[in-house]
Parts: structure tokens; sequence; C-alpha cells
């Protein structure tokens, strides 16, 4: 058990104080007198994470404790958020008694002293803070409704936790290794699983370390710095330490050194209870001056919305932090409809109406958020350093406004270094794709930009109740230009093979994604059991789906039932494993659900009624059909293309392109059917053979795989969407070229032989006709078989 979670160990949601007190507070949260304070925290809650809907798993162990259940889950944050609240305020008040009078053994007991209930309620209003120096620690009862229907039982309970807290060994806690133990007992409190399907990532304090450094800070006390959306103040409490450090020797008088940090050192959050905790967490990094408070002292932590809040009368000298990561379509519609103005006039949004309200091209809040507090808070010449998504820097539409790296028409910010860590996750057990941009204001953007990727970090351990300790970063240097227009995606690689983004240019096909249920594969995907007659007896497949569905046996007519290839069936030059199947009930030229299903195919008709309701309540429907005529069954994606004879499919997700064609292939019991692709993948049309194998070898070839990884989103959902085709300058076929025909044949070969030794030497011709077909130099060409 690693020795920095010594107070998880003690007061985690699993010990029996925590659920003493926490089963207290679960049967009183229903109580009517408690409603009031339950729907404002509520309120708090919703308007930071969203709607509790999307947590959809409940560890067991924790259903077990408590009994919980999707129905009373906003029950169990508030009692378990609560409990935190006053676990944390009692170790402040304890630091700070005990700084004030440390000639008594256990200090915080003085809260005993009189009716424990009333010095409670002092603890929560702020007052018993304030009186011992600490102004700011009101929290507008939020977590203080527990004192409503106090009694004799939580008393006792109450007094068993002071008698904890009071053993705790505050040198132990204020060890610089510890200075995250408060976001440590925080994580471990609200249950992993709960915080993750919320979204709710805490930086790692190695992380938060390197971030700093990366902005030069070095420990100036002097420097006024801002962390905007500062969490549990885990960048504010690295910054302090490095301040306490390097003041150490310095002749400066104490308090003057507090007075100085107090002005220089400030944090935004809006989340109530991460405010409480980087307040707490700010007090015990500046521990050793508060004996040193001659009155009252507020710490510098406020509820701000850095993005709508209005300027200060003075700007910082550098802003660094985690900004929040919320894509445009999971924002809450009041906030969304405020903020257009404010991504319009920034220069980051353009769309208008109807298409804003579908959504902004997966656009992420922590763009908007980059460009407010770069306008409102720096200063000219000022740094800011934010970890963000590397999504901004390689999306096509979503990121182009981000890349003008302009705030409007006025000042320009430049960007010095972008450091990549998506191969390395530095988030537990999350897949975020994480970058760290460093950008100075007042400077335009000059290219190439240095990119620096970190490739391994060697770790001491890594457990859920320990932030690693990073002993080690490995990384490549690579250079990043955009691949057409200045607010283009990048292409980033060695300074070497940058002259490669020549290459890149449009390509005349267009490429479609695959068929989209619109969220029910589990009912228009089936297993086909067995023949009967005419008919084909189907069963669906709930398991492909998020959402409960009921498994049914179901009699359908054979016309409307396809192949279905999914991402898990596709390889490089084949496909592999058993077809899903999937029923087909869309008109391709209409884009509508067949008007006349329920007379020429009833079977499928009814039953499809069997899932009416869940249809029609489809986001998609309702996004792109309320109010028309559309048939509850429609689907999505689905034209006359989708029926073309070939198609070149491959992987819209992933870190490596696998393409293959797809033709017409005879299906027992059912008959000749083409091919239908997943949502998933994607794939251009053809209606000519050998056009269709020539693309294919292009898109399997080790120069598309370069050119691709250079400028997509390796490992997320963009990696190769429909848009990449516009990139890739793939030539049209033409059957008078023989590197077209000889290409078209050798990739014909590879899908005869892609299960034998023979297609490695197949491949290797296929990339040397295609380096000539690019025109490479041999020096280009040497460079690239290596890759």
């Amino acid at each position: 058990m690693p020795k920095n979670d010594f107070l998880f160990r003690e007061f985690g949601y699993t010990e029996p104080i925590a659920k003493e007190i926490i089963q207290f507070f679960l049967n009183n949260i229903k109580k009517q007198n408690v409603k009031t304070h339950y729907n404002k925290w509520q309120s708090f809650f919703e308007q930071i994470y969203g709607n509790l809907s999307k947590i959809h798993r409940i560890d067991k162990k924790l259903e077990k404790e408590y009994d919980i259940s999707k129905n009373n889950l906003s029950h169990f944050l508030f009692a378990i958020q609560t409990y935190f609240n006053i676990i944390i305020k009692l170790l402040a008040y304890g630091l700070l008694i005990g700084k004030k009078k440390p000639s008594q053994t256990s200090p915080i007991n003085s809260i005993l002293d009189g009716k424990l209930h009333i010095n409670l309620e002092k603890l929560e209003n702020g007052e018993l803070l304030k009186n011992l120096g600490v102004s700011n620690f009101s929290n507008e009862n939020l977590f203080s409704w527990y004192l409503i229907n106090w009694n004799e039982e939580i008393e006792g309970i109450f007094k068993d936790l002071i008698n904890k807290i009071s053993k705790i060994q505050y040198d132990e806690i204020l060890k610089d290794e510890n200075i995250d133990q408060l976001q440590i007992l925080y994580q471990n409190i609200i249950p992993q699983g709960i915080r993750h399907q919320l979204g709710e990532y805490y930086t790692p304090k190695w992380l938060a370390n390197f971030l700093i450094d990366k902005t030069g800070f070095k420990g100036d006390l002097n420097k006024k710095i801002l962390d905007p959306s500062c969490g549990s103040g885990i960048f504010l409490s690295l910054e302090l330490k490095k301040i306490l450090k390097k003041s150490k020797n310095s002749i400066i008088n104490k308090s003057k050194l507090l007075s100085s940090i107090l002005e220089n050192i400030i944090g935004f959050e809006i989340n109530p209870l991460a405010i409480i905790t980087a307040k707490i967490n700010y007090l015990f990094a500046i521990h050793k001056l508060i004996p040193f408070i001659k009155d009252k002292i507020e710490i510098p932590i406020y509820s701000y919305d850095a993005i709508n809040a209005p300027p200060l009368s003075f700007k910082f000298d550098l802003i660094i932090g985690n900004p929040p990561w919320i894509n445009w379509e999971d924002l809450d519609n009041a906030y969304r409809e405020s903020t257009i103005n404010l991504w319009k006039n920034y220069g980051l949004f353009s769309l208008k109406g109807h298409e804003a309200r579908l959504g902004g091209g997966r656009k992420d809040i922590s763009m908007l958020f980059t460009y407010a507090v770069a306008e409102k808070y720096l200063k000219n010449n000022g740094i800011l350093g934010f970890l963000i998504t590397q999504t901004v820097f390689k999306t096509l539409g979503a990121g182009e406004g981000f890349r003008r790296f302009q705030i409007g028409n006025k000042e320009h910010l430049k960007v010095i270094e972008v450091i990549d860590l998506v191969d390395v996750r530095p988030f537990q057990n999350a897949s975020n794709m994480t970058s760290i941009l460093i950008i100075k204001k007042g400077i335009k953007t000059e290219y190439p930009i240095p990119y620096t990727k970190i490739i391994e970090i060697e770790k001491s351990r890594s457990t859920e109740v320990y932030i690693e300790q990073v002993i080690e970063l490995k990384s490549k240097q690579l250079y990043a230009e955009p691949i057409t227009k200045p607010t283009s995606p990048w292409f980033t690689t060695t300074k070497k093979l940058l002259k490669l983004k020549r290459l890149i240019g449009p390509s005349p096909y267009v490429a479609y994604l695959g068929l989209n249920t619109g969220g029910a594969n589990g009912i228009y995907w089936l297993n086909v059991l067995k023949p009967d007659g005419d008919f084909l007896i189907i069963e669906n497949r709930p398991e492909e789906g998020k959402k409960r569905i009921k498994k049914i046996k179901h009699q359908l007519e054979k016309d409307l039932i396809y192949p279905l290839v999914k991402s898990k069936n596709l390889r490089a030059w084949k496909t592999i494993g058993d077809y899903t199947f999937t029923l087909m009930v869309q008109d391709p030229k209409k884009r509508s659900g067949l008007k006349d299903l329920e007379k020429k195919f009833p079977k499928t008709y009814q039953y499809l009624k069997n899932f009416e309701n869940f249809l029609k309540e489809r986001p998609m429907f309702k996004k792109y059909f309320n109010g028309s005529r559309a048939p509850f069954y429609t689907m999505f994606n689905i034209g006359t293309y989708t029926f073309a004879p070939f198609k070149v499919v491959w992987n819209r997700m992933g870190n490596k392109l696998n393409s293959s064609v797809l033709c017409h292939t005879e299906i027992k019991d059912i008959g000749k059917r083409i091919i239908i692709p997943d949502n998933v993948l994607t794939f251009i049309p053809f209606n000519d053979k050998n056009e269709a194998y020539y693309v294919c070898s292009i898109m399997n070839s080790k120069l598309c795989s370069f050119l691709l990884q250079k400028f997509s989103l390796k490992g997320g959902k963009s990696f190769a969407p429909p848009s990449i085709i516009k990139f890739l300058n793939i030539p049209k076929f033409d059957l008078n070229n023989e590197i077209h025909k000889k290409l078209a044949i050798l990739s014909e070969n590879a899908h005869l032989n892609a299960n034998n030794e023979r297609l490695k030497e197949i491949v290797e011709k296929i990339n040397n006709f295609v380096f000539n077909l690019y025109n490479l130099s041999l020096s280009e060409k040497n460079e690239l078989k290596n890759f």
C-alpha cells in the first residue's frame, strides 16, 4: 500500500466511520426540510457535470455497501460530497488552531467545547476559520444541510470522527511529497468509476510539475500567476512550493512574503466543492507562514466562470492549468446559446441557426476557454501553458478557428511549443488525447513549430490511490506545419521529412461513413437462426447497444437482410470472421425509411413496431426528423452510394489504416448481397472493379500510412474519417497509365493472397509503385521504407 494515501485509509468510503455518517446522510436527504438544499446542490452539479443519466455502471461493492442504484445515485453523491466537505474543513481547522495554539496536544478537540452542533455551524459558515485569521471559507451553506436534523446519534458519530482526526499527524500531511494528499483523498472517496463516467480526471502531480517547468516559472515571487480552472489546486500548490523553496534563504519579511503570495498566486473555479478543497490545499501549502498572519487573510480562490466573468483591473504574467474539456454537443443548451457570440467574436465558430444547434463539428469548450482567458487575463508577452486535447491541432473544421491563433482581429498568440502526450496516456484509466500547449501573447505564430512527442514514461509505480512519480520522460523532437492553408490540420514529423507535405492535396474521390442506426444497433443488427420457407427466423442483438433492449425472435422477409462488415472484421486486403446481419429499411434516394414497408414487408414492419417508442426517442431521429413524416424506423448515412457494386472500405478509428475492397457475396439461405459497412468504417463507392483495387493499393501503402499518421488523430475516433480523402492526393484512375494498371493488378493479387506468404512480396511491389507514382526521391524512399 503506498504510504501517501493515509488519509484515504482512515476516512475512505468503506471505513466504518464513513459508512455511519454517509448512511445517516442518506436517511435524511429525502426529508422535506432538506429538499431545498438538495435541489440547490443538484442545480450546481448538473451545471458542472451534466445529467446523471450518463452514468450507466455502478461499482458492485458500492452498490452493496450503500444499497445504491441509478435511481438514488444523486443522493449518494450529495451525501459523499458532504462527508468530504466535513473532513477537509475539520482538517483545515485542526491545522489553523494547531499553528495558532501550538502548545495544545490535540487542538482540534477544542471544537468539542460547548455545543458541537453550534461549533459545526460556525465551521460551515466560516466563522471558526475567520476567528483564526482566514476570512473566506463560507460556501453559502451548500453542504451544511446535515445540521438541520441533528440528533444525539449523529453527534456521537461526529465526536468519534473528530477524535479520529485529532490523531492525524499534520507533519505527515504537510510533507512536500504529500502535496496532493487531499486530491488523493477525493479521488478515492468519490469512487473511480463514477468520477470517470462524469468525465472528472484530476491532473497527476508529475504532469502539473512538468507543465509548470515548461512555462519557465522557477519560483519568482513577483510573477502574477492564474489557474483559471484550478480544481483542487494542484498547480497552485506546486507553484507555491517553488516560491517558498526559492525564498527560503531570502531576507524578505515573512508577513510581506505571505502578502505577496496572496496577491500574486490566484485561482478561479466554479465547482463549490473544488473551491473549498483548493483553498485548503493553498492553506496547507503556505502552512509555515500561518503564524505570520497579522489580522485576517483571504485565500485567493474565487468562484469565477473564466469564460463569462469580466476582466480584472490587472493581468497575469503566467496562466497555467488544465481547462475543462467538454464537447460542444455535451454542453447545457442554455450555456451553448449564451456563448455562441463569444465563439464567433474570437473567430472560433461560424455556424448559424440550425447548424449551431446540431453541434459545432466536435468543438471543445477548452478552445473557447483558452481564447477567453488569454484575452482577459494574460498580459502582452505573457505565457499561457495549458493541458489541452490534441484534437485542436489535428481536426478538420472543429479546430480551424482555434488554429488562427489570433483573438478575433486583435492580439496574436504565438505557439512556442506543443508537447504530445497521447502515447503515454498520463491520466490513469483514461484515453484522453492529452497535449501541452505553450503560447505567448502579442506575437504572431511562425511555422514550423517545435512539436515534442513523449514516447515513453518510466514510472516508479501506478495505482489508483497513488499519483505516480515520474522518473524519466523519453521524447522525440518533431516539427509541425499546417498541411495546406494556415488554419488547416497540422502535419507533424521530423524536420527532414517535412518536405513530404508537398504530397498533400485534394483527391477526385468522395468518401462516406457507413450505415448508422442512430443508437439502435441492438434492434437492426441480427443473428440469422434458420430459414423458414420464404422467410428467415432471426433474433436481434441487444448486446450491441448501450441501452437495454429486449431480445426477441421473429420471422422476417429475406429481402431486407444484408451482411454487415464491422471494424473487427476488417484487415488490410481482406475481411475476417462471420458477418453480422443488418436490416436495411431505408430508401437510399429519399434518405428516409421505406414508406411502403408495412404493405410490402409486413413481418419486418411488425418486428420494428416492437421497438417503436425506442426508435422514436433516438437522439439522431429527434435531431434530424422531429416534426417530419419520416417513418420511425428511419436509418442514417445511407444513400445510393451504399449500394455501389464495389467499395474501398477502411477503419475510421485506430492507429493504423486497414483497407479492403468489398463486392457482392453469396449468403446461404439469403442469396447474392452487397456488403454494408458499419458506421465506424469509411468507404469510397465504385462501379469499376479495377479502379477500386487501384485506390485500395494506395490506401494500404506505406506512403499513405505515413501521410495519414502525420496529420490525423492517431488512436482517436477521427483517425481516418471521410475527410482524409481531401488530403491524400490520389490521382484519378487512368486505364492508360501503366502504374495505375499495375497497382490495380497487384492490389487484386494482394486480396487473393491475403492469407499466404506471397503477400509480403506483393505489398513491397505496391509500395515501390506508389513511391514512383508520387515521384519520391531515392532518399525519401529509403526514409519511408524504415517508417
